[in-house]
């Protein structure tokens, strides 16, 4: 984990990310957002769900939550998938590769599982 000078650590997480379905199923996604103790109100639930096909792909928008003055970004927790043959499978945040916070981050489907591949270079970052 990279550290600022002082020894704070950096902060790091998805904010924002494409799925895409590279299997030869369809595939149920959970996706599970960071939820706040006192949340006022969000532009998304904390917690939803996804059908993909395969060969689809789904962008999950950042998650803007209101707490008293504050706007905050909740960063995605929880990408669980269950595939046609129902083994569930899931990654949770740590996800390989992020480093800092990122928007837009691409996590692959297949045949073996789901992968947290980086950015997006459809995005254009």
């Amino acid at each position: 984990m990279a550290l600022r000078m002082g020894g704070a650590s950096r902060p790091m997480g998805v904010r924002s990310c494409i799925i895409r379905n590279d299997s030869d199923q369809d595939v149920y996604i959970n996706l599970v957002y960071k939820q706040f103790e006192d949340e006022a109100e969000s532009n998304i639930a904390h917690q939803h769900d996804i059908n993909l096909s395969p060969g689809e792909a789904y962008q999950a928008v950042a998650r803007q939550v209101v707490m008293g003055s504050a706007k905050l970004s909740a960063d995605i927790e929880v990408i669980e998938i269950t595939p046609a043959n129902n083994e569930t499978m899931k990654l949770e945040q740590p996800f390989d590769g992020v480093e800092k916070i990122e928007r837009d981050w691409l996590f692959v489907i297949d045949n073996e599982g789901i992968h947290s591949v980086g950015r997006n270079s459809e995005s254009g970052q």
